[in-house]
């Protein structure tokens, strides 16, 4: 099977709409945030706090768009996020 290119992501609202066989996106598009989610997760696991990761309002800028991109990529997400800050350089 070959592996498709990762998609650029440009928007809160491209984000949402992404999806992974192992995680969930909860987006809050109006808010600029949202957290990703173990499918599997349960709130009464004694790691629960751990295993959710938080994306900033600073996701889509400056260097957090490399280190976004890599916590996604890393919980099955095929994507790229854009840098909106990649006119400024």
């Amino acid at each position: 099977m070959k592996m498709t290119d990762p998609k650029l992501i440009s928007s809160w609202e491209e984000l949402a709409k992404c999806e992974s066989d192992t995680h969930v996106l909860d987006i809050e598009v109006d808010k600029c945030s949202g957290f990703i989610y173990p499918k599997n997760l349960k709130e009464e696991d004694p790691d629960y706090y751990y295993k959710i990761y938080y994306l900033s309002t600073h996701t889509f800028y400056g260097s957090m768009y490399e280190e976004s991109t890599k916590a996604l990529q890393e919980r099955g997400f095929n994507i790229i996020i854009d840098n909106w800050d990649k006119d400024d350089e």
